[in-house]
């Protein structure tokens, strides 16, 4: 258009003065920019929602597949705590009965092994206060650095005796659960008993009495057994204490403790 233009100028230069010439040409090049300018728009391809929507499930799918291939395999170590548990039984204690009460966490902290279908191997450590209470006629004495056990004498009354025992305990646990909820577990504890005392009070001519012999001759490192079932959070277990208490000579023969209670957040 520029070229026929330009032509047509040539033939008509003679009526046109310079000033018109320069005025026209500006013209004509402003107008040609515009033209060119409009077909470059009109070869753009056009972007549709839909090419946008295709677009966006790509970059998604493509997505994921990298998040799939980052993801890393789980640990079957974990550490955990649990197991704090309240219990009473008895136990033989030289020919009398002595009623025996217990309190502790089994897994104040805890390593835990998980394999197979759902099988749980863990190695832990914990603490157990434990008490043995004799009937009341009778009661805990000491002599020579021997505990005896020694009925009351007369002209005595409320009358109580108990032993106490604090253990650390490392208990050895294989634990199966059973679905969702349901779990049986069973392990073996190593015990350090570390301190043990005994009371005694009385009340004789209205007045009362009441002594703590600490310091005795137990028996430092014992062995127990326990097993149970759990559901949920909430358990029942049963623990066998077969060791006597107090080393030969120190003490009377009190072994085969059995206790069972509750034991909460297993």
């Amino acid at each position: 258009m520029f070229g026929i233009f330009v032509i047509m100028l040539y033939f008509c230069r003679a009526n046109i003065n310079y000033n018109m010439i320069k005025r026209m040409k500006k013209t004509v090049l402003l107008a040609s920019l515009m033209m060119l300018g409009m077909t470059m728009w009109a070869n753009t391809p056009v972007v549709t929602a839909e090419d946008q929507t295709t677009a966006s499930e790509e970059v998604s799918d493509d997505y994921l597949e990298e998040e799939e291939l980052e993801e890393v395999p789980k640990s079957p170590w974990s550490v955990f705590s649990s197991g704090f548990y309240f219990g009473f039984g008895g136990a033989k204690a030289s020919g009398t009965m002595s009623l025996v009460s217990e309190v502790g966490v089994l897994n104040a902290v805890s390593v835990n092994y998980t394999f197979g279908n759902r099988n749980h191997l863990s190695l832990g450590i914990g603490y157990q206060y434990k008490s043995y209470s004799l009937k009341s006629k009778y009661a805990y004495g000491y002599d020579d650095g021997v505990v005896l056990i020694e009925p009351w004498p007369d002209g005595f009354s409320n009358r109580s005796s108990a032993l106490r025992v604090h253990t650390w305990q490392l208990p050895l646990m294989y634990r199966k659960e059973l679905g969702k909820k349901w779990e049986i577990f069973a392990a073996g504890t190593f015990n350090w008993n570390f301190y043990s005392s005994f009371n005694k009070s009385y009340k004789q001519d209205n007045t009362k009495y009441s002594a703590t012999t600490n310091k005795l001759c137990q028996r430092k490192v014992s062995f127990d057994v326990l097993a149970g079932f759990r559901y949920s959070k909430i358990g029942v277990y049963c623990r066998v204490a077969p060791m006597s208490l107090f080393k030969n000579g120190c003490g009377p023969k009190i072994d085969n403790i059995v206790t069972g209670g509750l034991i909460l957040g297993m």
